[in-house]
């Protein structure tokens, strides 16, 4: 069994956070404990809430599990650097309504006053345009992996050999090498990809 296999020492837990959770305590007894456990568990609503309490929860709990911090994002968005796609299609799930992110750029009291969730809105509300960013970010990640399929099709193009293919047609061949090398050299298709690049 697994816990046969556990070392002394090795496994600790806190009595008093298992008693005050599963602890029955009869009566007046013990109110005093109560207080002290009740208080630990409200230090949420010690925070200013500025968004809905529930979509406050649910993004505190994104940003758990995206294991991100607030600088990283806020720099990447400054900066413009890459950030990995999932990342990018959870963080715009957080877009704001108008009326949010007028509250939190109105808010000016200490940003540690506010929840989780908050803060991290706060900050992406301090970049321009934030959301916009990413969406931008997505895009340009797309449309990177899209030039590379359309790179290799070029190049399979290029060494596909048509005539052997379509028994022996050097004018179909000759069609397509003469089309590839156009696209190639044509301004119109090289100044978008290399804005894109």
């Amino acid at each position: 069994m697994v816990w046969l296999e556990i070392k002394a020492g090795s496994f600790q837990f806190n009595e008093e956070t298992m008693d005050s959770l599963f602890g029955y305590i009869p009566g007046d007894q013990g109110k005093d404990d109560q207080r002290k456990v009740s208080s630990s568990f409200d230090q949420t609503s010690q925070y200013i809430q500025i968004i809905a309490p529930k979509r406050s929860q649910n993004l505190a709990i994104l940003l758990e599990a995206l294991n991100v911090t607030t600088e990283e994002v806020y720099d990447a968005l400054k900066e413009g650097n890459e950030l990995p796609p999932e990342l990018v299609l959870t963080l715009l799930k957080m877009a704001l309504t108008t009326d949010e992110e007028l509250k939190l750029r109105l808010f000016s009291g200490d940003i540690y006053q506010l929840g989780p969730a908050e803060r991290f809105l706060k900050s992406m509300v301090a970049v321009p345009f934030a959301f916009r960013r990413m969406e931008a970010l997505l895009l340009l990640r797309s449309l990177q992996e899209e030039v590379s399929s359309i790179k290799e099709s070029f190049t399979t193009l290029e060494f596909l050999s048509v005539d052997s293919l379509l028994g022996g047609l050097p004018t179909i061949h000759c069609d397509l090498q003469v089309a590839s090398n156009e696209l190639r050299s044509s301004r119109l298709f090289l100044k978008p990809l290399e804005a894109v690049l």
